[in-house]
């Protein structure tokens, strides 16, 4: 039994079994997006029977077992504006969302090709239940999860799985800009700052912000 409290019949913490919704044994190994062995429609989304998930914005998602299929790019907009950088020891509130946006812009300024990827690159922390973990303490097994969740990102969203370089420079070099303008020290390997003005958005502006450059990178995709 999970510490967190239950209600209405629905586990209350983040993740949870789903063996209590009582899925009949056809569904067990059906395709997800596919139709279930034996029967004639669909199992509703709560009936997927993978082992552990996490609740995201709009339904579920299945970190140890990503599927392209299952990616919502509101689930990622929504979590990464809700989650602060470097575990909240930062002067002010910054959302990952708004580091993925300024990364992004500075992509279709210097290396458009790659402006995606940049705007997406943090999609995992959204999806794998860890969030923004600090670099010093990200043990293999979360890196492992996340790397699994890029596959599953870039196969959502077109993309190479390989992460454009310009997107690792650019990841690496904002940190600069964030620790001098929002941290109490800054480390000094990172010395080459990529030169973006922080603006603290609220969650709600850095969801905003984020699907509206999404939109306009794809072209309106949903």
């Amino acid at each position: 039994m999970s510490i967190y409290d239950r209600h209405g019949g629905l586990p209350a913490e983040t993740f949870g079994p789903l063996d209590w919704y009582g899925v009949p044994a056809e569904w067990q190994d059906a395709d997800v997006m596919g139709m279930p062995r034996g029967a004639h429609i669909a199992p509703p989304r709560a009936a997927w029977t993978r082992g552990d998930y996490i609740s995201t914005y709009t339904g579920r998602f299945w970190p140890m077992s990503p599927r392209a299929s299952e990616i919502d790019i509101k689930d990622i907009a929504h979590s990464l504006a809700m989650q602060c950088r470097y575990a909240g020891h930062v002067k002010r509130f910054l959302s990952v969302a708004e580091h993925s946006v300024h990364i992004a812009r500075w992509l279709l300024e210097n290396a458009p090709h790659a402006a995606l990827h940049g705007l997406l690159h943090d999609a995992p922390e959204a999806l794998s239940g860890f969030g923004d973990v600090a670099r010093p303490v990200k043990p293999a097994r979360v890196r492992e999860i996340e790397d699994r969740g890029w596959q599953a990102v870039a196969a959502a969203f077109g993309l190479s799985p390989v992460m454009p370089d310009e997107v690792h420079e650019a990841d690496n070099r904002i940190i600069a800009d964030e620790m001098r303008q929002n941290m109490h020290e800054c480390d000094p390997k990172y010395d080459d700052p990529l030169g973006v003005e922080l603006e603290y958005w609220d969650p709600v502006r850095g969801e905003r912000e984020f699907l509206e450059l999404y939109r306009m990178l794809t072209g309106g995709r949903s």
